[in-house]
């Protein structure tokens, strides 16, 4: 009997008797070969399909890389043309671009129950209710304003100091003028009012005299334009003039009745709402809102389309109005159809306030 070279199967010649081992172990020979060369296919078709997928999850972490980075690079264009947008006086419409100043005639949003101070929407949350009376009592004349004769680079200002105890506003303002030798001018009085935490002034009016008198006259004039104050905040108002017609020394009449203040208590919560018509729908987008708050504990929550997000980012900068602002970015990470539902959950502890400035969105 002969056996193959590599394997050793038994190689019967013609005159060889076929035994049955010699048969049976061959068949064993051959089950086992066959059996391990299957399990050695098995083993290497499991590594090459490993290497496959690995190789497939480099690719798409690669891919989804590239995505974020080309994401963060449009967003970043997106979010400086949002920004000369905003800072151009009549900025013309574009498709997913929206940029819109809260506060004023022309508020755009459903904002019931914030206080609409002009350049801004206001959300005080007072920790007490106080009286006309209890304003008017922490009001300080600092200096009287004086009006010389022919000569007005003599003028001095009127200077009224106060720190209020919780968040208001002022509806009539008194002031006290005793004018001697006019002779018939009418006066017209600068009045600003100053927040001295940050140095702005947050309104101001020009009261013009209805007295067109000769001789002398004592008159109390009522500024019925709105001063918005925050709580714990000090205060100046501010009167000057450049008449120089008559002689006049003016006061603040801190026992008048003509004075009158009334708290502002927006409560814990509120909701600023706005519909967006971006014109087509886009992959992405963003929503910013500038703020600013009194106290650190005030938070912002955006739903969008249902979906509540909190701030991607925020950060503090100065805006084109010159006020120290926070500004807020909500991401949407998906997409945005071409008319976006916001709703900015606004929520302050006890004491706090928040002013919300502008609204806007970018979309890529």
């Amino acid at each position: 009997m002969d056996y193959t070279k590599n394997y050793h199967l038994p190689q019967w010649v013609k005159s060889d008797r076929i035994m049955m081992d010699d048969f049976n172990r061959m068949c064993v020979d051959l089950e086992n070969g066959l059996t391990g060369n299957r399990q050695k296919t098995n083993e290497l078709s499991g590594q090459i399909q490993r290497v496959e997928r690995e190789a497939q999850e480099r690719d798409q972490a690669n891919s989804d890389a590239q995505q974020v980075i080309l994401n963060d690079s449009l967003f970043h264009i997106a979010y400086n043309h949002y920004h000369l947008l905003a800072a151009a006086p009549a900025a013309p419409w574009q498709t997913g671009f929206f940029h819109h100043r809260l506060g004023g005639a022309k508020n755009p949003v459903t904002a019931n129950g914030w206080a609409d101070v002009n350049w801004a929407i206001w959300h005080p949350h007072a920790a007490a209710t106080y009286t006309s009376n209890d304003f008017r009592a922490c009001f300080q004349q600092l200096s009287q304003m004086v009006i010389v004769k022919d000569n007005a680079a003599a003028n001095r200002p009127l200077v009224i100091q106060f720190t209020p105890p919780g968040p208001g506003r002022i509806t009539k303002m008194p002031i006290y003028a005793q004018m001697r030798n006019n002779n018939g001018s009418r006066g017209y009085w600068h009045m600003s009012f100053i927040n001295m935490a940050t140095g702005e002034c947050e309104a101001e009016t020009t009261h013009v005299s209805t007295f067109e008198l000769h001789g002398s006259v004592n008159v109390t004039a009522v500024i019925k334009e709105p001063f918005y104050f925050s709580g714990g905040v000090t205060y100046q108002f501010v009167v000057t003039s450049e008449d120089s017609g008559y002689n006049c020394t003016i006061d603040f009449p801190n026992a008048s009745a003509s004075f009158a203040a009334e708290s502002l208590n927006a409560g814990p919560t509120g909701v600023v709402a706005h519909t967006f018509q971006i014109g087509e729908a886009a992959e992405d987008g963003a929503v910013l809102v500038q703020y600013r708050t009194l106290g650190a504990g005030c938070t912002l929550a955006l739903t969008w389309d249902g979906k509540v997000l909190s701030p991607a980012q925020t950060h503090t900068f100065v805006n084109t109005d010159g006020r120290t602002v926070r500004e807020a970015m909500f991401r949407k990470n998906g997409a945005v159809p071409a008319s976006t539902n916001l709703q900015l959950h606004v929520n302050c502890p006890v004491g706090q306030e928040i002013f919300l400035y502008s609204l806007g969105m970018m979309t890529v």
